[in-house]
């Protein structure tokens, strides 16, 4: 993920969001299989806000190996919540 500029909020439609940009995503992976895509913007991570990668990071890492992680994402204009289980 990175953060998401002013720059990539005008290219990917983002303007006015706040959140991390996926910036890329491994084919057939869990994250690939949840519907995570390329230019997916994560707003929430478990129902917390995420505004730059240093927050999305501290928020995964609250999560404990096992256990799954709600992210809402958006694509475009659309929203979805997403499970994924922490490794």
């Amino acid at each position: 993920v990175e953060s998401l500029s002013p720059d990539l909020a005008g290219r990917l439609g983002y303007e006015g969001l706040s959140g991390v940009v996926v910036s890329a995503v491994a084919p057939n992976s869990p994250a690939s299989d949840a519907g995570l895509r390329r230019g997916s913007l994560i707003e929430r991570v478990n129902r917390k806000p995420v505004s730059n990668v240093q927050e999305f990071r501290t928020e995964i890492s609250r999560v404990a190996s096992g256990k799954s992680i709600l992210l809402l994402a958006r694509f475009g204009n659309s929203n979805q919540f997403i499970v994924l289980k922490k490794p």
